[in-house]
């Protein structure tokens, strides 16, 4: 299936593509790549056979297993009895960003018989690397490198692009080795082996690239990549990789048993891999060329949009769970162009360009998600300051709610789930007032969510399950036409209780019956189940997001309900998107074709808390476990100290009628305050 690796902000990107035997990359990313001509052949004898990536003949059987950091391919040659290996590794740690952003891969390549009885085999492995029609290639000290520029290609709808983004931008990629017997003659390295009794030969390399160019537009002032004041060139890129291979690859390795060892399924873990990557492919970071202060970080969406709210709101429980400091720089940034343009916009730009219209403005959803980011983020965090410096915005957004048809439930038709999610914002907004002491405007935010309750509790429950409307209306006309009464308000639908999620999980539940959550998450789910998850509504069978199913797994978890194992579903739509000629990285939904990842995906690292039910607020001081099932075990992320590579590990299990615990790192724990593991969820009630 394809499948993509990726750096964080840096845009060196692999998007390995099997049915058109080729591995397109570029140091700009998606959309400005092309084939990268690099070829991997086996030679036995007088018989060769090529890396399913590279022309000719393919070896007879083809594999691929994935982490968090790293693909790697198994091609099988049954004719001459030999396995050739071949791992790419992206390294990642959270809150390293030279690790996690230089602009470099490892390539691994080993060679070893099929079974250790093998009879003895010798031939040579061929590495090369080859300039396409417009570029240029050279042999330096870095190794070979291919120099050319990159546009963007036709897999972008250009007509929708600025003009800085159709211009051309220089970049250059290198293959590098760093280990291993070999001999180079123009562009190839070839590696001699000679296999017999379960011996191997191997080889590593270097992938890098490079572009010192202007890359991005972020009002007006023009950006390049932030890793240049670690790597000004090519060379001290590869220097970093070949210097510090041994502490980069530890590190990758800690980051990807925290969730090998985790109580998931393969499918949770191939899932957790491929969004996670694919999310990585879609991050920006830069900072001005004229060496001011000011870096921009973000994240592109399938359509080249620049930090949607809609996906921001889902994608941020990775930055919450791994590096708060990104979710903040973005919350921070939208909150300057707030200031700039004086619109709280719902993107912030598209493809090389942030600047938004200044004609565009958030809707009520979206604009309730930003405040819910932010009430999340300082519940988790302890960003006071956060808060305090945004005073002024919170109230101007949050009055942008109180004036909605959603906020004005009494009087007009709403959606419930959208109903939920303001009544949340306003609830978390009460909150965040008091804290940055306005307490007239907490008042009229929680005075406001007392009425949303008193009409939500009134309206919105039916026999077993939340409607999709608070309101009932009928058209004579259709009823005439169809001979039935309209039922789409009364229809099962699974977002309702998404609102609540960041709530759960700071252990902050608004006055609700927590038990007629469970019975609409169990009911609409049954109702809207298809062969990939649930569908958003079951009057519309069509319209699935994996993202919103996998936000409504993690909300599920917090009311004792095991929905995990629905990861199989998200990842079989994965694995038929990528296997299609459509595919593009992790997709959210069936409708699907050719364009960027979608960085929505990344919600997926929320399955870890899910796992254990963690509800974490560091502003009261408290953390609880609750796992949905025993044996469990997993990390706890948001309390891990990154710096000291020290990760929280809970172990549960039962002892006869008992449950018993244990955490690894428990100083990190318990810094936090209060800690317990409570096998029987309760929700603390709070709020107005």
């Amino acid at each position: 299936m394809e499948t993509i690796l990726g750096r964080l902000g840096s845009r060196f990107t692999l998007d390995f593509r099997p049915r058109e035997r080729q591995v397109w990359a570029s140091p700009l990313g998606r959309i400005f790549d092309r084939p990268l001509r690099l070829a991997i052949l086996l030679q036995a004898g007088d018989r060769q056979f090529a890396w399913p990536f590279s022309p000719g003949e393919p070896p007879g059987l083809f594999e691929q297993e994935m982490t968090m950091t790293s693909l790697t391919f198994k091609c099988a040659s049954e004719a001459v009895g030999i396995e050739l290996l071949i791992k790419f590794t992206a390294p990642f740690y959270p809150q390293n960003e030279r690790v996690s952003s230089a602009p470099f891969f490892y390539l691994d390549i080993a060679c070893r018989p099929i079974t250790p009885a093998q009879r003895s085999i010798a031939g040579e492995v061929k590495v090369a690397l080859f300039a396409g029609d417009d570029e240029a290639i050279t042999r330096e000290d870095a190794g070979i490198v291919v120099r050319g520029m990159y546009r963007m290609s036709a897999e972008a709808p250009l007509e929708d692009a600025d003009e800085f983004s159709r211009g051309e931008f220089a970049g250059s990629t290198a293959l590098v080795p760093i280990r291993g017997k070999m001999a180079l003659k123009e562009n190839t390295f070839s590696i001699p082996y000679s296999v017999e009794k379960g011996t191997e030969t191997r080889a590593t390399f270097i992938l890098a690239a490079h572009s010192a160019e202007t890359v991005l537009k972020v009002n007006e002032a023009l950006h390049r990549f932030r890793y240049l004041r670690w790597f000004p060139n090519l060379s001290a890129v590869a220097e970093f990789a070949r210097r510090d291979e041994r502490d980069n690859r530890e590190m990758s390795l800690l980051f990807d048993n925290l969730f090998l060892r985790c109580s998931f399924g393969q499918s949770e873990k191939s899932l957790l891999a491929y969004s996670f990557q694919s999310h990585l492919a879609t991050t920006w970071w830069t900072e001005p060329a004229s060496g001011a202060d000011s870096d921009w970080f973000g994240c592109w969406d399938k359509r080249g949009y620049h930090n949607t709210l809609e996906s921001e709101s889902v994608y941020g429980l990775l930055y919450l769970n791994l590096w708060p400091e990104l979710l903040e720089k973005q919350l921070s940034q939208r909150a300057l162009l707030e200031k700039i343009t004086g619109v709280f916009p719902p993107h912030c730009g598209r493809f090389l360009s942030v600047r938004p219209a200044r004609e565009q403005a958030a809707g009520v959803e979206q604009t309730s998600d930003f405040l819910l980011a932010l009430f999340s983020h300082w519940r988790w965090w302890n960003r006071i300051e956060l808060i305090h410096a945004n005073a002024s915005l919170i109230r101007r957004l949050a009055n942008v709610v109180l004036r909605s048809d959603a906020a004005q439930v009494e009087h007009a038709r709403a959606r419930t789930s959208l109903v939920l999610k303001t009544l949340c914002a306003l609830d978390a907004t009460a909150l965040m007032a008091e804290d940055f002491n306005d307490g007239d405007f907490s008042e009229s935010c929680a005075r406001t969510v007392r009425t949303m309750k008193a009409v939500f509790r009134e309206r919105a429950w039916l026999e077993d399950h939340f409607s999709l409307s608070l309101t009932r209306e009928t058209d004579p006309l259709v009823e005439q036409a169809s001979g039935k009464d309209q039922v789409e308000w009364a229809e099962y639908c699974i977002t309702t209780p998404i609102g609540l999620l960041h709530h759960l999980m700071c252990d902050y539940f608004p006055d609700l019956d927590p038990k007629l959550f469970v019975q609409d998450i169990l009911s609409s789910a049954a109702k809207t189940l298809s062969d990939h998850g649930c569908v958003s509504a079951a009057e519309k069978p069509n319209k699935l997001s994996i993202s919103l199913n996998i936000c409504r797994d993690i909300a599920a978890a917090y009311f004792g309900l095991d929905f995990i194992r629905m990861a199989q579903r998200y990842w079989s739509l994965q694995t038929a998107a990528n296997s299609s000629e459509a595919g593009s990285g992790y997709v959210d939904s069936p409708d699907f074709r050719r364009n960027l990842p979608d960085p929505r995906g990344a919600v997926a690292i929320g399955l870890c808390q899910a796992l254990l039910g963690l509800k974490l607020d560091r502003i009261e001081g408290g953390l609880f476990v609750s796992p949905l099932s025993v044996p469990a075990e997993g990390p706890i992320l948001p309390l891990a100290d990154w710096q000291n590579r020290r990760t929280p590990w809970v172990s549960v299990k039962c002892e006869g009628s008992h449950m018993t615990a244990q955490v690894d790192a428990r100083d990190l724990v318990e810094n936090v305050g209060e800690f317990a593991i409570d096998p029987h969820p309760e929700l603390k009630w709070g709020g107005a």
